[in-house]
């Protein structure tokens, strides 16, 4: 019952309806996501370089979705300066199959994509043969694994995905936050395509290349696979550098921010 509801706080992530409810409650609003990175620190030239409209257009949605909230909790694997108070970085919050995932080095390497360039994707990886590519999101609707030389077409199964990711060399996928934060917890380098117009997914596949971790690409090339190969290790190893105690100390920031209210 609306009337009778009392809540003390309303966590919101980047999502207007509860934000909005506790705006016109007066209750505080603690805002959970990975987007107000964009709005609450400063981006180095590097990320934004031959992006700014783009970049601004963003950070103004961004800064207008949960104005004024009482905390913002920002999730990422990277830690640009803070620009504004009432900020908080935190690590990113991972799916319990991901946090149980015992990752290993093998040599698959995992691709993810659902582009309509599925051809041309495909006609890249084959300039490949000796290596093999576990791929996702290119045949959607099949049943089971479909080999195709050296692809091997997966079906979509959750725990099959992760299991995939744990054994893989490497990862090429978009620059979605999640899937990234994903890699970089099991430590698996990414050759990472940002879709067009998404300033948010360039920004994290930036940041990615930035750090060491992987590489940031307009498309895939055959060239750009060979990179990823070549410099697998070499990611791997800056990739141990990133260590993550679970989700706690995003629970640890939030229970400080309960407890002080």
């Amino acid at each position: 019952e609306l009337d009778t509801f009392r809540p003390d706080v309303v966590l919101s992530d980047f999502e207007s309806w509860s934000y909005l409810y506790g705006q016109a409650h007066h209750v505080p609003v603690i805002s959970i996501d990975n987007m107000q990175v964009l709005s609450r620190c400063t981006q180095p030239d590097d990320v934004v370089a031959g992006h700014l409209p783009e970049f601004l257009l963003a950070k103004g949605i961004v800064r207008a979705k949960l104005p004024l909230a009482h905390h913002y909790v920002v999730t990422t694997f990277f830690f640009p300066e803070l620009r504004k108070d009432r900020t908080t970085l935190v690590p990113p919050i991972l799916r319990p199959e991901v946090l149980a995932a015992q990752p290993r080095s093998g040599d698959p390497v995992l691709v993810y994509s659902s582009a309509e360039s599925a051809e041309t994707l495909e006609a890249t990886l084959r300039e490949f043969p000796g290596q093999t590519f576990l791929v996702y999101g290119l045949r959607r609707g099949i049943q089971n694994e479909q080999v195709d030389g050296n692809l091997r077409h997966q079906p979509f199964s959750e725990s099959g995905f992760v299991a995939h990711l744990a054994e893989a060399r490497a990862v090429i996928a978009g620059g979605g936050f999640s899937l990234l934060s994903e890699c970089v917890y099991l430590h698996k380098p990414v050759l990472s395509v940002p879709l067009v117009g998404q300033f948010e997914q360039l920004c994290n596949a930036r940041w990615l290349q930035r750090l060491g971790w992987g590489l940031c690409r307009e498309s895939v090339t055959p060239d750009d696979v060979t990179e990823l190969l070549d410099r697998s290790t070499e990611f791997t190893q800056a990739l141990a550098s990133w260590q993550q105690d679970g989700n706690h100390r995003t629970f640890e920031v939030i229970d400080g921010l309960l407890a002080s209210l």
